[in-house]
């Protein structure tokens, strides 16, 4: 299954590939696309989608993350994680999934609000990009 994450902070949505791990788990890492929420809607359709083809199966590895939060310009996973809005993008043939995360403060950590999760069948990329947007 393909997959990345989207986050809305300020006035940016970065665009985090996503590696499903033989564990069952997924990682984030490069490429990763931040651009202006003001940015054309075709670079945003082509960033999602060359994010979507650079996911794939992966073996686990454990790695700190500190390369990835210089890569995302953030100083810790918790503070961005309260300061953004984001979901989850899977993408399996012809159907997504969306799941939009939000910041839990007893976990600490982001979950899925499964009440607004979206599925879409054969969906178009401009489809895809419309719930995206809707759910940051």
């Amino acid at each position: 299954m393909k997959a990345c994450q989207i986050f809305k902070i300020k006035q940016k949505i970065k665009i985090v590939t996503m590696y499903n791990t033989d564990t069952g788990s997924y990682k984030l890492d490069k490429p990763i696309f931040t651009l202006s929420i003001d940015e054309d809607r075709e670079v945003l359709k082509n960033a999602i989608t060359q994010s979507l083809a650079a996911s794939k199966q992966i073996k686990f590895v454990p790695s700190d993350n500190s390369a990835l939060l210089k890569d995302l310009k953030e100083k810790s996973f918790l503070s961005f994680y309260k300061t953004s809005t984001s979901c989850m993008v899977f993408v399996n043939d012809t159907q997504v999934t969306i799941e939009p995360q939000v910041f839990s403060k007893e976990i600490r950590a982001l979950e899925t609000n499964e009440e607004q999760m979206v599925r879409l069948f054969n969906f178009t990329e401009e489809e895809l990009l419309n719930h995206v947007l809707k759910v940051l």
